[in-house]
């Protein structure tokens, strides 16, 4: 027991300097569990962003249903981790999945009820991405993202 207890204080103690040095423990099924570092630096296609969801309507309707925790983004939002699919100038084609410059992206359909049968609203809608966009993705079907 008391193995336990010197481990959970040194976690404890651990925390908030492993969070200075940008690592991040993802427990969400929306991308692969584990420990996760940041790095600065311009963003990539292929590369996972953990970034604070947009206090919009979406985002609000989507706490409401409980798709992500609350956190210390403003809203009230806790920080997603999704994979960069595209970038500035890419062509993002959504329907009834979603296609990048005309190839379409595996484990991209899109759902018309969650897991407890409410519809989704579909926030996306096709174009070009201009300077600054991106569009990332989830690496399950469910997952609550560009989509």
């Amino acid at each position: 027991m008391y193995k336990i207890i010197k481990v959970s204080i040194i976690v404890i103690a651990l925390t908030p300097i492993a969070h200075l040095y940008g690592i991040r423990l993802n427990l969400s099924s929306s991308v692969p569990v584990g420990i996760w570092r940041l790095k600065p630096g311009p963003v990539k296609k292929g590369e996972f962003i953990l970034f604070c969801p947009e206090d919009n309507s979406y985002s609000q309707l989507a706490k409401q249903r409980g798709y992500f925790q609350p956190g210390w983004c403003p809203g009230n939002f806790r920080a997603l981790i999704k994979k960069v699919v595209a970038v500035q100038g890419y062509e993002v084609q959504v329907s009834n999945h979603v296609e990048i410059n005309g190839q379409a992206i595996e484990n991209s359909d899109l759902l018309n009820k969650d897991h407890t049968g409410n519809a989704l609203i579909k926030a996306f809608n096709s174009s070009r991405l201009k300077k600054n966009e991106l569009f990332a993705l989830g690496t399950s079907e469910d997952s609550f993202d560009s989509r």
